[in-house]
């Protein structure tokens, strides 16, 4: 769209538009306080369902979605059931996918890819993670 209005650029992302800049990967920052909450909430449950279910359930309790599997496991008995509720799964499963590349969350190498905190995950849930930063997704 640039070359039609005769702006050139020589990279395969103009960084000038909408569709570009979502891709550009933002540099991890200190989370504010808003974003401590919402790391904390998603740590808390992927501590809660004990290693257990993968990443989209996860993402599913923790916006309160109710299903057989949910009812069948008593995930909906648990604390963190509808944390987020503000969020779609997408923007939650974002966050974890975040927090996993951070080294937060672990993933099973098998079929299911269960996820589990690490014990750096834990610390950053407490915050005794001294420097902890993350580069936080955007939204969709």
């Amino acid at each position: 769209m640039l070359n039609y209005f005769g702006d050139r650029t020589s990279a395969s992302s103009c960084s000038a538009c909408d569709r570009c800049r979502r891709r550009e990967p933002r540099p991890p920052a200190v989370p504010t306080e808003a974003q401590w909450i919402e790391i904390q909430k998603i740590l808390s449950c992927v501590t809660r369902m004990k290693g257990r279910f993968g990443a989209q359930r996860v993402a599913h309790v923790l916006h309160g979605d109710r299903d057989e599997t949910v009812t069948r496991h008593a995930l909906d008995q648990l604390s963190t059931f509808g944390l987020l509720s503000d969020r779609s799964v997408p923007q939650i499963r974002a966050v974890l996918d975040a927090l996993q590349g951070e080294g937060c969350v672990a993933v099973s190498p098998d079929t299911y890819r269960l996820v589990s905190i690490t014990p750096k995950g834990r610390d950053v849930m407490l915050r005794r993670h001294e420097g902890f930063s993350m580069a936080w997704p955007r939204s969709k």
